[in-house]
């Protein structure tokens, strides 16, 4: 056994009789110094052997907890929530709720991406977890998104390749925005060269004519 891992099993130890004599405490608290032992089916006994497995190596990160969170964590109920996770492709909020962002890749603990505050303005994200207040929302998202094209909200252009909600593709021609009502955009449709005049919640764009192939 190497000196690390003597130091680590140590560690198990003192972490263990601390929690025990946390756990102890609180019973007695409760009154429940003396009580008999409590009888439990296989079933529940097993699922409480796999709880306190938390000592071994596999569970290792546990113990960076006190042993009194530990013992709070277990016995007190409401007593702990479970910190977010982010991962390259999320969409965030940074710490004061000012920009959208969204993360590019994970080198260990640092985050990188871009950060937007407003259409075409964005700024370079490097940080850890700290600069994040949260999740962005499904609205937040769509509008980073748009953001980071340059663009406003659903602010479609001539020439844009869409689908519509129902699944046909087609063109943004402006030049024939006279014939649809306001807030609608006109479609040249792929399939029957057809003009459909949708509004933006029935769109989503598919490429920017400046990221066409074909021009």
């Amino acid at each position: 056994m190497t000196w690390s891992e003597k130091a680590f099993q140590q560690g198990v130890i003192g972490l263990k009789k601390s929690l025990d004599k946390a756990v102890e405490i609180s019973l007695a608290e409760r009154g429940y110094k003396n009580m008999e032992k409590i009888k439990l089916t296989q079933k529940q006994a097993d699922l409480i052997e796999e709880i306190k497995s938390w000592q071994s190596e596999e569970h290792q990160s546990i113990n960076y907890l006190s042993a009194e969170d530990i013992a709070k964590c277990i016995l007190a109920p409401d007593s702990y929530e479970v910190m977010p996770q982010y991962k390259a492709g999320d969409w965030v909020i940074n710490f004061d709720e000012r920009a959208i962002g969204k993360i590019e890749f994970v080198d260990e603990n640092t985050y990188y991406g871009k950060w937007y505050k407003h259409p075409g303005d964005d700024e370079t994200m490097e940080c850890g977890t700290d600069a994040f207040s949260r999740h962005a929302t499904d609205d937040e998202k769509k509008k980073g998104f748009w953001w980071s094209i340059g663009r406003k909200e659903d602010e479609y252009k001539d020439d844009d390749l869409v689908v519509t909600k129902w699944g046909d593709f087609g063109f943004i021609d402006m030049s024939e925005e006279d014939i649809c009502v306001t807030n609608r955009y006109p479609v040249i449709l792929l399939k029957d060269s057809s003009i459909a005049c949708r509004p933006a919640d029935e769109l989503r764009l598919v490429v920017r004519p400046e990221d066409r192939l074909d021009k």
